[in-house]
């Protein structure tokens, strides 16, 4: 879903559109998504080897969004390795975040982890059924070279060199979380609108009236 190119003047439903080759809904376009990491347009080039993160607190700084989304205007933004970055509080359609989690030794992770068998699963505990695929680890490049088509410069690393990181497996969903789930989530742990200590993320506001959609 990108434009208005498509059947959808705005977002389209979650899911809507085929998977992937690896199994992942609406990774381009519709909605761009949250990152972890705070925006540093020289990170790259820092050459962080080993599940790089950029996690140093910036009150004032920005969060990464990849992706793209239906607002995007080019080309370059429908990558998994454009970096884009909005305040940590921005409120728009034009982006959404899915759950990331990584192996912690414990129930339902372990015995499927220890068995090396990356199948699909939905936790006993997920109580917004929230369908989860396992990412293998290994080597994997970031971002893009110099002289890439559509390349931008935060994208490449020392020399202008892809980025090559080695990342621990880790747990992703399929989809985007959708507003019901959302919704379902708040409702379930009684989430409140306080803010994190360590200030890294914004909950809604107490008076926030949320709509499942």
């Amino acid at each position: 879903n990108f434009s208005s190119l498509d059947a959808f003047p705005a977002l389209a439903p979650v899911g809507r559109f085929p998977a992937n080759a690896f199994g992942f809904r609406d990774m381009i376009g519709n909605a761009a998504e949250w990152c972890q990491d705070w925006a540093d347009a020289q990170y790259y080039s820092k050459g962080e080897y080993r599940n790089p993160l950029n996690a140093t607190i910036q009150p004032e700084g920005t969060k990464i969004v990849r992706g793209g989304s239906w607002r995007s205007e080019g080309l370059w933004e429908y990558r998994s390795a454009d970096r884009a970055d909005a305040p940590r509080d921005a409120r728009t359609t034009a982006i959404g975040f899915r759950i990331c989690r990584m192996p912690d030794g414990t129930a339902p992770y372990a015995d499927v982890i220890v068995n090396g068998v990356g199948e699909d699963y939905e936790a006993e505990a997920n109580t917004i059924h929230l369908r989860m695929k396992w990412i293998h680890g290994g080597e994997t490049i970031l971002g893009s070279p110099a002289g890439s088509p559509m390349a931008r410069p935060n994208e490449q690393g020392l020399g202008g060199a892809v980025p090559v990181v080695r990342m621990t497996g880790f747990w992703l969903s399929e989809t985007e979380v959708t507003n019901a789930q959302y919704f379902d989530f708040v409702a379930d742990k009684a989430y409140e609108g306080v803010r994190d200590s360590d200030a890294n993320f914004l909950r809604h506001a107490p008076d926030l009236q949320l709509t499942a959609e």
